[in-house]
């Protein structure tokens, strides 16, 4: 018998509640190929072949519906096409299976007002390696933001409720640089990643507001180009040649604009967008 039928009396509702969302959960975003549920390429599954798992069997349709509706969170969406229920979680996958411009929208350069704050949500522990190699989706499809904080109007999930410090990120300048956003049905905004620390607005504790890291910090603002006396090439902080001397006076012009923009917009994460060559201009900080 499914654990959540076994009841022990009159106020065991929620955690029944709680169980079939749980099974339901782990189904549709991690479990379904290894329990053989079929899912489409948007990740839905039939109420039909749900309620064929060991797990779910009893499961009722007012119940299903009920799950999804009073989900405060919002993981889930139903639909109906010929007759047939269709359930799946809005996101959270790690099955690869589940095709990302099924499931989810695309956010494009034109929407970047709409998203004024992407905020990811983590632990004091976790931090030392996030500043060193940045946010990685790790067994997910995505990384999980969300679209404001906590309360602010339609921030539904995205961010754990015991997360002890926020990263907020630059959408732009991820955007700019070729990283993918997505927003699904329930406002969680996701990314597959990676994304370095330089694209970090900001990370602070969510408890004393107190911030501890800032990405454009990363860039340094100021470089030494200088043309070498024999040859055109350009060294650029003393490290390597550039080729020859066209090639040089345009890698000087550039790093002379790059710099000049990234102090002319407040020093902002413009750290990957230099030249390759130019590597060593980026310096963490200590």
């Amino acid at each position: 018998m499914p654990s959540w039928k076994r009841t022990t009396g009159g106020g065991n509702h929620r955690s029944n509640t709680t169980a079939i969302s749980k099974t339901v959960s782990y189904l549709l975003r991690h479990g379904a190929e290894k329990a053989g549920l079929p899912l489409d390429d948007a990740g839905f599954a039939t109420f039909d072949n749900l309620t064929r798992q060991k797990t779910l069997r009893g499961l009722t349709l007012p119940q299903l519906h009920a799950l999804v509706a009073n989900d405060s969170k919002m993981r889930y969406t139903m639909k109906q096409e010929g007759g047939t229920w269709m359930v799946r979680a809005n996101q959270g996958h790690s099955m690869k299976s589940v095709n990302s411009s099924a499931l989810l929208t695309k956010i494009t350069a034109n929407q970047i007002g709409d998203f004024p704050i992407i905020a990811h949500g983590t632990y004091n522990k976790s931090w030392d390696l996030i500043r060193s190699s940045g946010l990685n989706k790790m067994t997910r499809n995505h990384i999980h933001f969300s679209p404001g904080h906590p309360g602010d109007p339609g921030v539904y999930s995205g961010r754990a409720d015991s997360a002890q410090l926020v990263i907020e990120i630059d959408l732009p300048v991820c955007l700019a640089a070729g990283i993918e956003f997505f927003i699904s049905d329930n406002r969680v905004v996701l990314s597959p990643g990676p994304i370095p620390p330089q694209f970090f607005k900001q990370v602070y504790k969510i408890k004393s507001r107190e911030v501890i890291f800032r990405g454009a910090d990363i860039v340094t603002t100021t470089a030494t180009v200088t043309a070498t006396a024999t040859g055109g090439g350009a060294e650029c902080g003393g490290g390597g040649g550039g080729g020859g001397g066209s090639d040089g006076n345009e890698l000087v012009k550039e790093t002379s604009e790059l710099v000049l923009e990234v102090g002319a917009r407040g020093n902002q994460s413009l750290a990957p967008h230099l030249p390759t060559q130019l590597g060593m201009l980026v310096t963490p900080t200590t």
